[in-house]
């Protein structure tokens, strides 16, 4: 035969008090009625329908005074229970085959007792719900915050970066303002005063800064014009001179004729002119050449990277000088 599990014995001599407590209660033994339900509590101190039973005879017996009421006995009708005890809280009457009902036999699984197991579980999902949700919407404006910020350092980042390209722009507008300015100046003082070299060398410096300068060619002619001038053959004597003197001054002219790259037409021709005139031998050309190669070079760069550096006009030029000025080299030997 199989034996009953040690709790289901607990829960059916626990059942088996509570039904002698709701006869005794129905019979106003209120003191005997609470002593079966504080002997179902020690064998199960976690009943539910015991500790509801238990409340409700100590409300009873405070309310009656602890007596039985006048005219009634055991095993008369019983009372009727207070509409105040919860429908839960009754105890029915003992079956006629003296079974335990089965909502004492086993109180656990209730009803009432599930229904506040599930509201539990449901309250407890609601909160622990609510709790994420919080904390989702916590990170979530977080991390708008954190993009918020970050676009509006970017956005002062870049107003940053534009201001310093834009004042850089300005800075060079008017550097090469002044530059054109100057040198248009610079270049009539320069050959009223017959500093052929100076003029050539400011202009030079406006070709470089404006080189769609409308005054370029008009500026251009007055000094290849003054450069013939000063150079012309018949105003020097060999003679007259020594070879140093003749490779300075072949040397001068052809400085101002390559300044700007190979020499135009104009320049060529007082180039032989003064080569002829001064009789300048081959070897002296090629050590004059040479010289003045590396100092027309030397004095363009001095010039493009004296603000800084240069643009992409000019290092185009001071590569085209280099390269025409080799190649001239390379021909006078």
């Amino acid at each position: 035969m199989k034996k009953d599990h040690p709790d289901a014995q607990r829960k059916k001599q626990v059942a088996e008090l509570l039904k002698r407590a709701d006869r005794l209660l129905k019979n106003g033994q209120y003191d005997e009625a609470l002593s079966e339900v504080e002997k179902g509590l020690e064998l199960e101190p976690g009943n539910f329908y015991a500790q509801a039973y238990k409340e409700r005879i100590t409300a009873l017996r405070e309310k009656h005074g602890g007596s039985p009421p006048s005219g009634k006995a055991a095993g008369r009708a019983p009372r009727p229970v207070d509409a105040a005890i919860p429908r839960a809280e009754t105890v029915p009457e003992e079956t006629p085959e003296g079974d335990t009902p089965a909502e004492l036999s086993a109180p656990a699984a209730g009803p009432d007792l599930t229904d506040l197991r599930e509201q539990h579980a449901r309250e407890r999902t609601t909160q622990e719900t609510e709790a994420e949700r919080q904390a989702e919407e916590f990170a979530r404006k977080a991390l708008e915050q954190e993009i918020n910020q970050g676009a509006e350092a970017e956005k002062l980042l870049a107003a940053e970066r534009e201001a310093t390209v834009q004042a850089i722009e300005e800075g060079r507008n008017r550097a090469r303002t002044e530059i054109i300015g100057g040198a248009e100046d610079a270049v009539g003082k320069l050959l009223a005063s017959a500093d052929v070299e100076g003029a050539f060398r400011e202009l030079t410096r406006l070709s470089i800064a404006d080189p769609d300068n409308g005054k370029l060619d008009e500026l251009r002619r007055m000094v290849d014009d003054a450069t013939e001038k000063t150079l012309a053959p018949a105003a020097v004597e060999p003679a007259a001179i020594s070879r140093e003197s003749v490779v300075v001054v072949f040397g001068n002219i052809l400085k101002a004729a390559w300044r700007e790259g190979t020499p135009n037409e104009v320049q060529t021709g007082a180039i032989e002119a003064a080569r002829a005139r001064l009789n300048v031998t081959p070897e002296e050309e090629k050590t004059v050449m040479m010289r003045v190669q590396r100092e027309v070079i030397a004095e363009a760069m001095r010039e493009a990277y004296r603000d800084g550096d240069p643009d992409p006009e000019t290092k185009a030029f001071l590569d085209r000088l280099t390269t025409e000025m080799s190649a001239g080299a390379r021909s006078a030997n």
